[in-house]
């Protein structure tokens, strides 16, 4: 196995995903203001998604960034709801990461979980760790595995 882990292999997706000029700057600048401003209330509504894939964007994002020695988590630096005020100004953008989390709810239930944010950890890590590589590239897991490339 890899010694790349997760929170160094999102770093570097982010980058590449950054670098390709998929998002446009100004809206996500608008959409971190948003997101800022919202959490300052403390709460936030998805604006994208619906509650359950906001649930598994919030699982996804913290198994791929847990808290790590002192360092905070995709949950405590608001990823997900970043992610999602983004989602809420590109549809196509939306679109791969809506199907992306439907693939995580299908293959896990195929899998004998329930949807993908409310099956056990071990399961949810177990099928992270199959679509984290490309030598892992199958028919049944290349969706998965492009989605977790852009996740």
């Amino acid at each position: 196995m890899s010694k790349l882990t997760r929170r160094d292999a999102l770093t570097r997706l982010a980058t590449a995903f950054a670098g390709a000029a998929a998002i446009d700057y100004a809206l996500a600048g608008e959409a971190h203001a948003f997101v800022s401003q919202t959490l300052v209330a403390g709460v936030y509504t998805p604006k994208a998604l619906s509650p359950g894939q906001f649930q598994a964007l919030e699982r996804l994002t913290d198994l791929i960034i847990p808290v790590d020695n002192g360092k905070p988590g995709a949950l405590d630096a608001r990823v997900p709801p970043w992610i999602d005020s983004l989602l809420a100004v590109n549809d196509q953008l939306k679109a791969k990461y809506v199907a992306g989390l439907g693939w995580l709810d299908t293959t896990m239930a195929s899998r004998g979980g329930t949807d993908f944010a409310t099956a056990t950890p071990a399961q949810q890590t177990a099928l992270l760790d199959l679509i984290a590589f490309k030598k892992n590239a199958s028919p049944e897991l290349q969706s998965g595995i492009d989605f977790f490339i852009l996740a």
